[in-house]
């Protein structure tokens, strides 16, 4: 099976090296799977871009994918997996934060729940976490602002008749750079959602 790991970026050269080494070492452990690493840059204001760029100069299944402004994670999320589509022919792909208050380790998990059979698996503890889920998805059903993405593409699953699981994983706090969440926008976009699913009466 082709993977793609989708990691979103903006301003975070203090930990994406370290990031991409961990997942390299993690896609290793799974030589039975094809995996490539996209990153996508929402127009960084320090080196983030540069040294994704060394990477993949490095490791040819490293890619990056630059936005030229900052839209949100969603945004980010929806055009990597547009490029993991149709540039990557990823079978599947996995959601990974750029900060390792996820473990990279934790997509063993999620991968071997892909082996298992399931579609959609998402990884939880406490708050939001990474997830993993089967491709091809219709672009036009990718809800693009902001987490609330995510709500629609759970939806959308549903309405596919998905496998879908839920597993726990570890969550830790930030060492270095600076959360960019903006949580008050995200939960907001995330209701509004929830919402319109309602209306539709789901």
């Amino acid at each position: 099976m082709k993977i793609t790991i989708i990691i979103p970026t903006y301003n975070e050269r203090e930990v994406i090296g370290a990031l991409i080494d961990a997942l390299l070492r993690v896609c290793a452990e799974m030589p039975h799977h094809i995996f490539s690493i996209l990153v996508v840059d929402s127009n960084s204001q320090d080196d983030t871009a540069s040294l994704v760029e060394e990477k993949a100069r490095q490791h040819g299944t490293v890619h990056l994918l630059k936005q030229n402004e900052r839209r949100g994670l969603g945004s980010a999320y929806v055009l990597g997996i547009r490029h993991a589509i149709h540039r990557l022919a990823a079978d599947a792909f996995v959601e990974c934060d750029a900060d390792f208050q996820h473990d990279p380790r934790d997509i063993l998990q999620l991968v071997a729940e892909l082996d298992n059979g399931y579609d959609y698996i998402i990884g939880s503890r406490y708050v939001p976490g990474p997830f993993a889920a089967r491709l091809p998805l219709e672009e036009k059903q990718l809800y693009s602002r902001f987490h609330a993405y995510k709500i629609h593409l759970l939806y959308c699953m549903f309405s596919f008749g998905a496998k879908i699981k839920e597993v726990p994983i570890a969550f830790h706090e930030r060492g270095n750079g600076t959360s960019k969440l903006r949580t008050i926008k995200d939960i907001a976009e995330s209701l509004k959602v929830v919402a319109i699913l309602r209306f539709k009466g789901v």
